[in-house]
């Protein structure tokens, strides 16, 4: 689902550079619907490195953008954004780094996705979140994937608008 496409085939702004893309399969799953190129440009790489590079560093990787490559290779969720035409993609449990997140936004000229961002999270983080995609890059999830959520789910079903007492027709 998740192509990893290291040729530099377009010029993006900012001395950007592709570094992955969405597949078709998985921005389906997105409300844009839109596939495209995942960009690493120089202004994403300096925020990340001024706002998270020590703690990056500190962690082991030897920079910024062999952070991003991590997350970009392991992710196992996807979440919308908070702001309009933003999703995250998030590894959950990832060891030893446990929760670790690449924000994207989508640029619509150019139709390609910018990395704005990328860090450390809080365990708790997406905890309350429902996900678009959860382990988009096996194809399949576990049974215990949900484990807990339970609930959630069922009162999302319901909020929905699905009949608990079954379907007509």
């Amino acid at each position: 689902y998740f192509a990893q496409d290291r040729k530099v085939s377009e010029d993006y702004p900012n001395n950007g550079r592709a570094v992955g893309s969405i597949s078709p399969e998985i921005a389906r799953t997105l409300r844009l619907d839109k596939p495209g190129a995942i960009v690493l440009d120089d202004i994403g790489l300096q925020h990340i490195e001024d706002r998270h590079g020590g703690q990056i560093r500190e962690r082991g990787f030897d920079s910024v953008a062999s952070f991003v490559d991590y997350v970009l290779r392991k992710f196992d969720a996807l979440y919308e954004g908070n702001q309009n035409n933003s999703y995250d993609l998030v590894c959950r449990e990832q060891e030893p780094f446990k929760k670790v997140t690449v924000k994207l936004q989508f640029e619509r000229v150019g139709e390609f996705y910018r990395i704005s961002n990328a860090q450390f999270i809080r365990a708790g983080s997406y905890k309350k979140r429902s996900g678009l995609l959860w382990i988009c890059k096996y194809g399949n999830a576990q049974s215990e994937s949900c484990a807990g959520y339970e609930m959630s789910i069922i009162a999302a079903v319901v909020v929905g608008g699905c009949a608990i007492s079954g379907g007509q027709g």
